[in-house]
């Protein structure tokens, strides 16, 4: 089972910003206020041979903005985004590893680029794998969890040609996972966001290597 903690910016000691910046330094507050063990039902699943140590799986996709045509506001050309997930080393069940991404900013200025350390195994919903043998037995629309403090559900959007698709929705967005039938690799992923007002911000990954 895999642990979920949820934490709330609280207002700073001395006003009501929740975050204060003065001169090179910014103070944040945080509180826990809940957790819980999130029931993944193919959490138990052993990792396929290339979810290994020294492996690598690259996506490679754009991130745009749509906006309702009634609110004038153009919509913004979509920028290149690459992700690319480095594996190095076993740890039990799972593989620790890091998650570089390279996301395009405006003309004649250099990309935003950000490494992560990541956890890979089977106990997750949104990861780059999922045991194929469990696509058969959920059912289209079958809520998968629900989180009381988020507001966010799980669902198995059920399976569309040959792929199969897990919806993560929350309040002000929503991850479409797409994973291959066979081999149960993530091969396309969509993530929306509302952006204030009429828009939605859209990032969309597909799978292009795997060594």
């Amino acid at each position: 089972m895999t642990l979920k903690r949820h934490v709330r910016f609280l207002p700073a000691a001395t006003g009501n910003s929740r975050t204060s910046a003065r001169g090179a330094v910014s103070l944040s507050h945080k509180q826990i206020i809940g957790t819980r063990q999130l029931e993944v039902p193919w959490a138990n699943s052993a990792l396929p041979e290339w979810l290994a140590a020294g492996g690598v799986v690259s996506y490679r996709g754009e991130s745009r903005a749509e906006f309702d045509p009634a609110s004038g506001v153009p919509d913004v050309p979509g920028q290149p985004v690459t992700l690319a997930h480095t594996f190095d080393r076993a740890a039990g069940t799972a593989v620790i590893g890091q998650q570089a991404s390279q996301i395009a900013t405006a003309p004649g200025l250099p990309a935003s680029e950000s490494t992560v350390d990541r956890v890979y195994g089977s106990a997750q919903f949104d990861g780059i794998w999922v045991p194929p043998e469990v696509f058969s037995q959920l059912r289209p629309q079958q809520l998968l969890d629900q989180d009381q403090i988020t507001g966010q559900t799980v669902t198995f959007g059920g399976i569309q040609g040959q792929t199969a698709v897990i919806v993560i929705s929350g309040p002000g967005d929503q991850l479409e996972q797409f994973y291959d039938v066979a081999s149960g690799i993530l091969t396309f992923s969509r993530y929306q966001r509302q952006i204030p007002g009429t828009g939605v911000n859209i990032t969309e990954l597909t799978l292009v290597g795997q060594a």
